[in-house]
């Protein structure tokens, strides 16, 4: 899905979330669990990566701190890795939205999906759930 070049390393974002790494093994590898990446960045020797829930995963080099990420590890819709420092860009929603279950400042599929999980009984699977008896 994606690439992304640094000076002595490189990142690839697979569709199924999980980041390879080649180059110099001074980069270090991708700390587990190697899964539900969504963006990643990389610049001299350390890498970072956002993850599905908004936190950001850091790893390499951090001889200056490059690598800490600042708490609450959450919220976060954009990373860049500069050559010895990281940025993040927090997502801050204007209005509380009702219906907005994951959080991301909008009501979407992703949000009706966790309510009809909550919500619909298969009837069809479970023809005796009081609550399929037409009423």
């Amino acid at each position: 899905m994606a690439v992304a070049a640094g000076e002595y390393h490189s990142l690839g974002l697979k569709q199924n979330g999980s980041i390879v790494i080649w180059g110099h093994p001074g980069a270090g590898s991708v700390p587990e669990p190697n899964t539900d990446f969504t963006a990643i960045s990389v610049n001299r020797a350390h890498s970072l990566g956002l993850k599905s829930d908004g936190s950001i995963v850091a790893w390499g080099n951090n001889d200056i701190g490059q690598c800490n990420i600042p708490e609450p590890n959450t919220g976060f819709v954009a990373v860049a890795a500069g050559g010895y420092f990281s940025l993040a860009i927090v997502r801050r929603c204007d209005y509380e939205l009702s219906g907005d279950l994951n959080a991301d400042c909008i009501v979407d599929f992703y949000d009706f999906a966790k309510m009809a999980s909550n919500w619909l009984i298969d009837c069809y699977a479970e023809p005796d759930n009081p609550q399929c008896v037409p009423k």
